[in-house]
């Protein structure tokens, strides 16, 4: 996401929200620990994300943030299975849940959701969406 970020420096933001409700992979809500992680774990060799990384928050089940209840409802799921649901770490299951950590909202310059993405959707494949907002008129 920094080298797209880069490439676009002003034209859009990223907002990154630390997840646990698949398979714990966020187990920690302190700040300092989870940017640790990134820094020496995932993606690790001393990586700095040039964006903003919001605390630890549920994006799935019944501690939802209501931003994900709000934008979920109004984009399609980009997979329509889940995983093992021994891997979900949240209760109640939704077809409008986030499958995967790494899953992308796109939002538009208004603010309305414009198009979700798997997890495993690389972030330059975002590229011909975000142009064609940045590009839009309102």
């Amino acid at each position: 996401m920094n080298a797209l970020r880069e490439t676009y420096d002003g034209d859009f933001e990223i907002i990154a929200v630390p997840s646990s409700n698949f398979f714990n992979q966020e187990p920690s809500s302190n700040p300092d620990e989870i940017m640790n992680a990134i820094q020496h774990v995932r993606p690790g060799n001393g990586f700095q994300p040039n964006f903003m990384l919001a605390a630890r928050a549920d994006v799935n089940g019944e501690n939802r943030l209501p931003l994900y209840t709000w934008a979920l409802s109004r984009c399609v799921a980009p997979v329509p299975t889940f995983n093992d649901p021994k891997m979900l770490y949240y209760t109640p299951l939704s077809v409008e849940d986030i499958r995967w950590n790494f899953e992308k909202i796109l939002f538009d310059k208004t603010g309305q959701p414009f198009k979700r993405y798997a997890a495993t959707t690389e972030p330059f494949e975002l590229e011909e969406d975000l142009r064609y907002l940045i590009e839009r008129e309102y």
